[in-house]
């Protein structure tokens, strides 16, 4: 289903990291609408992005199914965020970028406009 991009609330998670890794940007997409949220994080600290991501998320519980991140360290809180959320949570395989390509894109139309000394 969610390799189809047939269904809404199928989302992509991802951070961008800032200027001597001093902020990150979070990114969170719809894989079927390309709807797009960024939110700035002070840190790549996992505890502050789960925060981020239930609070941001919170208001669409129940439309969410599913939630996919890469294997960075700042998703080790991804318990936290299923269990709030009421999600699955998938991690894409190492080196298979393409199983999150809808948000690697987005990242990379963002950073046009977000340059790394900005957050």
């Amino acid at each position: 289903m969610v390799e189809r991009k047939e269904r809404l609330g199928d989302l992509e998670i991802n951070t961008m990291i800032g200027q001597n890794h001093k902020g990150a940007l979070l990114t969170i997409n719809d894989r079927v609408i390309s709807y797009v949220a960024i939110e700035k994080l002070n840190s790549k600290d996992a505890k502050e992005l789960a925060q981020n991501v239930i609070e941001r998320l919170s208001p669409s519980k129940g439309k969410i199914h599913t939630i996919t991140a890469d294997n960075g360290k700042e998703f080790v809180e991804h318990k936290m965020i299923s269990s709030e959320l009421e999600v699955d949570f998938f991690f894409a395989k190492p080196y298979h970028s393409w199983e999150g390509g809808a948000n690697e894109n987005t990242d990379g139309l963002i950073r046009q406009y977000f340059f790394k000394n900005l957050f």
